[in-house]
């Protein structure tokens, strides 16, 4: 029996709500050789049931079932059982455009390139409230700092969806997902990186994922003070692949980690759903964290030609670890910085 082109992984626990249509949306795909892993991730509802019920009948749907051991398992899972020459990873609780297979896998394989990014769109309440294309290409070759500085910033190393990856740089490099609470896509992207792959981008101005932002009890959903830790991990992750390279991360790429990602997302943000005690404990913690160090390598004077004065009030805020106060704010203001 022949191969599938496309194998697709997928990570469940607990989506008894939400996996009918999200199957449905793949089972209308144009593009039909496909293969999709469901690993059951030790679901305690009727996930694993529905589950076993559609692969009765469509074939191309295969299940493994685990304890539960998280996401990155499931998808290490995944990988291993895989035989698509493609691989996709999708979350069960969002759903995909018919032509998604069709459109970026004719575009993967026509050229030399690991991996396609392709447009998405951010589902709330129902609601649409974001589309996100890639105009341009920013790079094909991530060989330098420069050019990994234009990816970090474009987000092209935040999600795993939105990406159909060739197979061969994965299983032939052992590379595997980290099986962290939280970010585990950026982990296992990162992992990639480091084997410096060619990346194209579909120019097509079509939306092909959804992402429902995001289903109560979700791992994103919920207040996880470990988001702040998995940051800090993959900024010396990304460290340190700059470093192989002989590289430095330029003052742009630290200003984009340390103080977009480190000290606002994930550690004003995650504090500003505390309890406002608890809320000046952990911003407390935040500036423990070595990773913040690396912003005094950034310099005001040198660099404020490059920032609007947002910017300029958040990078001050960082380096002078202020991150109380703007909690403080956004707790009575109701409004995000």
């Amino acid at each position: 029996m022949q191969n599938p082109v496309v194998s697709i992984i997928v990570p469940v626990y607990n989506v008894e709500n939400f996996i009918k249509p999200f199957i449905k949306s793949l089972q209308n795909q144009s593009f039909q050789n496909f293969e999709v892993l469901m690993v059951d991730d030790g679901s305690d509802d009727n996930s694993l049931k529905i589950l076993n019920d559609i692969s009765f009948f469509d074939k191309r749907f295969k299940i493994i079932s685990q304890t539960n051991q998280g996401a990155g398992s499931a998808r290490n899972n995944g990988i291993k059982n895989s035989c698509g020459e493609l691989l996709l990873f999708l979350d069960p609780d969002d759903t995909v455009s018919s032509n998604l297979l069709k459109d970026n896998v004719e575009i993967l394989q026509s050229s030399e390139a690991n991996m396609i990014v392709f447009g998405y769109d951010v589902i709330m309440n129902q609601k649409k409230i974001r589309e996100v294309y890639f105009e341009k290409q920013i790079g094909t070759d991530i060989t330098d700092a420069r050019t990994f500085t234009n990816y970090y910033e474009a987000g092209v190393f935040d999600t795993l969806w939105n990406k159909i990856i060739k197979a061969n740089i994965v299983k032939n490099n052992n590379i595997e997902s980290p099986n962290w609470i939280i970010a585990q896509d950026r982990g296992l992207l990162l992992e990639i990186v480091k084997y410096k792959p060619q990346i194209i981008f579909n120019h097509n101005h079509q939306v092909y994922y959804h992402y429902n932002f995001k289903r109560a009890g979700s791992t994103v959903a919920r207040f996880n003070s470990s988001a702040t830790l998995s940051i800090a991990r993959t900024i010396n992750i990304i460290i340190q692949i700059l470093k192989d390279w002989g590289q430095e991360a330029p003052e742009k790429l630290i200003y984009l980690m340390v103080v977009n990602g480190l000290y606002f997302d994930a550690g004003i943000y995650n504090s500003s759903r505390l309890t406002f005690f608890s809320s000046l404990s952990f911003i407390k913690e935040v500036n423990k964290i070595t990773e913040l160090k690396m912003i005094d390598r950034v310099s005001i004077k040198k660099w404020h030609k490059n920032l609007d004065n947002k910017q300029m009030i958040k990078l001050i805020v960082t380096k002078l670890r202020l991150g109380f106060l703007i909690s403080f704010y956004l707790r009575f203001s109701h409004e995000k910085y």
